[in-house]
């Protein structure tokens, strides 16, 4: 009997019916699983903090760090003594022996040693003068400040990169916010000059004026709303986050004129050179060099080490051993006295690294005052546009109102209100746009001079 039959002995529509049920249940069941994105509430700090736990690059230069402490403790161990145990248990299947062939006479057979033989030695080495050894554990220790402060750069790139796309987020979502509100209001407008048409009191070309306000705004809406779709998105990419989590900004995009420093320009070049990561990595590099030709040039200088033995051995043909013990000390001097000028070669290499790095330090530092100054240039420039555009705002505010009270009047047209409401919006998109630029800029500011919250720093090494 078919399988179906034993199953569904009724009919096959049943199972039909059966199999269609099954398939909306499965439909029913996966929808909810398909809409339950996690919705995450974040503000600019723990926006920071996300992207410092997620980022793979931090992680592996918090590696790096923890590698270069392992290389100033294996440098401190080449000054440390070194102390070596050898032991070994012999069973002399045949016992070797000598022959001594005296003049005259038959040789004579000399067995020596015995059936089990054991044998320990001791030995101890302290190095007493090694230029390499000593300079190598400064060397060592140079490199592992290297890795810090570069990680901390890294660090500091990274929260410039997260305040970036978290303000870029944030003026987008306003940019939306004025795009809504502006065919919020020309929707109403169309509405009422809709009903002022069919009463016969407007013109027609007011009615159609109106319409097509309306239907141009609707695609600077839906252009608005992707952009801070994108903006999220991208901002979901530099966290580190999963790209099916939904994100809800919780910080205001304000402006505080009173986070601009005060200082001058030149205060905060001189600022920034003392404390930019990147520059003092760039030193530190420059000490590193000069460390490593002090390294190669004691190539030229002699080694001297203390050593100390001491040697156990026992023989016996059963296991009741005779032992002896010996044991000595001295001092080994070793001299180079031609390699074939491989550490001339190798102590100009290093100073070519050191004048290379001296120039990139040099090129940095210049980069870094410019820098300082066009960020400035453009906190400045920000500052005073908003502070036009604030006025601006009102003033098209003030317009846009005057234009709708004719307009009621009988005395304006939809042309003056149009317009009105696009001056009205470009002048309160030009102030998000500059808060926008004035906040990057602190933010950049920020990195060149160094400033990093050492709570995000923590984040990185209380994992190494």
């Amino acid at each position: 009997m078919p399988m179906h039959r034993i199953l569904f002995p009724c009919r096959p529509d049943l199972l039909r019916s059966f199999l269609a049920t099954a398939v909306l249940a499965l439909i029913f069941l996966a929808r909810p699983m398909e809409f339950q994105a996690q919705t995450v509430r974040m503000n600019l700090d723990e926006a920071i903090e996300a992207a410092i736990r997620n980022n793979h690059n931090l992680k592996s230069a918090a590696l790096d760090v923890r590698k270069a402490d392992a290389q100033v403790t294996e440098a401190f161990g080449n000054a440390l003594p070194s102390l070596d145990l050898t032991a070994s248990y012999t069973r002399n299947l045949e016992i070797p022996s000598f022959f001594v062939f005296p003049e005259g006479a038959d040789p004579i057979e000399f067995r020596t040693g015995a059936d089990n033989a054991v044998n320990a030695r001791l030995n101890l080495r302290q190095t007493i003068f090694n230029g390499a050894v000593f300079n190598g554990v400064g060397t060592s220790r140079t490199y592992a400040q290297i890795s810090r402060t570069q990680l901390r750069s890294q660090i500091g790139t990274t929260i410039l990169d997260v305040r970036n796309a978290y303000y870029s987020a944030l003026l987008a979502k306003e940019f939306l916010d004025v795009s809504q509100t502006s065919l919020t209001n020309a929707e109403a407008n169309y509405r009422e000059v809709n009903v002022l048409f069919g009463e016969g009191l407007v013109s027609e070309f007011d009615a159609i004026r109106s319409e097509v306000q309306v239907a141009n705004l609707r695609p600077v809406v839906e252009t608005s709303r992707n952009r801070y779709i994108d903006a999220r998105n991208n901002l979901k990419v530099v966290l580190g986050l999963d790209p099916l989590t939904e994100i809800e900004l919780t910080d205001d995009f304000v402006y505080d004129s009173t986070l601009a420093p005060a200082a001058a320009v030149s205060e905060l070049q001189t600022d920034a050179g003392n404390r930019n990561l990147d520059l003092k990595a760039l030193e530190e590099q420059v000490e590193f060099n000069n460390q490593v030709i002090d390294i190669y040039r004691s190539e030229f200088l002699p080694t001297i080490d203390f050593f100390g033995n001491y040697v156990f051995d026992g023989q016996a043909n059963d296991f009741d051993f005779l032992t002896s013990n010996a044991s000595s000390v001295g001092l080994e001097l070793r001299y180079n006295l031609f390699n074939g000028f491989r550490s001339s070669s190798r102590v100009e290499q290093a100073q070519v690294d050191e004048l290379r790095a001296r120039e990139q330090e040099m090129l940095a530092r210049k980069a870094v005052q410019s820098r300082v100054v066009n960020v400035m240039g453009r906190i400045r420039t920000a500052m005073q546009t908003i502070s036009a555009q604030e006025r601006t705002i009102a003033q098209a505010q003030r317009g846009y109102d005057i234009a709708r009270a004719r307009y009621t009047e009988g005395l304006g047209s939809q042309v003056e209100i149009n317009d009105a409401d696009e001056a009205l919006r470009l002048a309160q998109l030009n102030k998000l746009q500059y808060i926008y630029d004035y906040m990057s800029a602190l933010a950049e500011l920020d990195l060149l001079r160094g400033e990093i919250d050492e709570r995000y720093i923590e984040l990185v090494t209380t994992d190494e």
